[in-house]
């Protein structure tokens, strides 16, 4: 959609250019990064509370009519569309700043990158196949104390948020917040077409009104 793309474009472009371009200057370790120190955002539900604009202290004056009504929400959904999509955007700014600046505080404590990632050294796994693949020998117990062995960290990638982890971090940064974004356009359009109906409906109505006011006066 043209609005999602206006809206979510420069930060995904920059996010985008920041994977195309492997530019290594965004991850380079400063001093102090406040960045890194951003929580994660887990949760977009925040960018769909928009501040409001009007003072709740002044009058309120009614709608006089349903057409009048209608395009009132209909105003209100515009709002909103554009708030929330603002929203998103900031939400999907903070993210992609945490992101470099993890990396850059992990390119700061561990510096030069180590290439070798955390597993099973590519040397080890045929001889970890073959043993699990190997008979069991008669009258061997196969049990192995595990007292005092620390568990495997299966997320120990995570724990890594090196230059690679954080070119695919934005990826899917990118990717998510465009998806969220679209899904917000859906319901925001939704709710504009029932309003844009009712609007509709009760224009008729009023014209109908009228033209019968009207004939009213000619037939007296």
């Amino acid at each position: 959609m043209a609005r999602v793309n206006d809206t979510s474009g420069r930060i995904a472009s920059e996010a985008q250019m920041d994977i195309d371009s492997h530019n290594p200057e965004i991850i380079q370790p400063t001093a102090e990064d406040d960045d890194a120190m951003l929580p994660r955002v887990v949760s977009v539900v925040p960018a769909i509370f928009v501040p409001v604009e009007i003072d709740y202290t002044d009058p309120f004056t009614p709608p006089k009519n349903g057409a009048e009504r209608a395009r009132m929400a209909l105003e209100s959904i515009e709002f909103h569309r554009t708030g929330g999509l603002k929203g998103f955007e900031h939400l999907t700014e903070l993210e992609r700043r945490r992101i470099l600046g993890q990396a850059r505080r992990w390119k700061s404590e561990h510096g030069t990158e180590d290439k070798e990632k955390p597993g099973v050294p590519p040397q080890e796994v045929d001889a970890m196949i073959r043993c699990m693949s190997a008979p069991r020998t008669a009258g061997v117990d196969y049990n192995t104390p595990t007292e005092g062995v620390p568990p495997p960290n299966f997320l120990a990638h995570l724990d890594r948020p090196d230059e690679a982890d954080s070119l695919r971090q934005l990826h899917l940064l990118v990717e998510q917040s465009l998806c969220q974004q679209k899904g917000y356009e859906a319901h925001m359009d939704k709710n504009k077409a029932c309003w844009t109906e009712v609007l509709e409906r009760e224009q008729k109505t009023m014209e109908l009104q009228a033209n019968n006011a009207s004939e009213d006066v000619e037939m007296g």
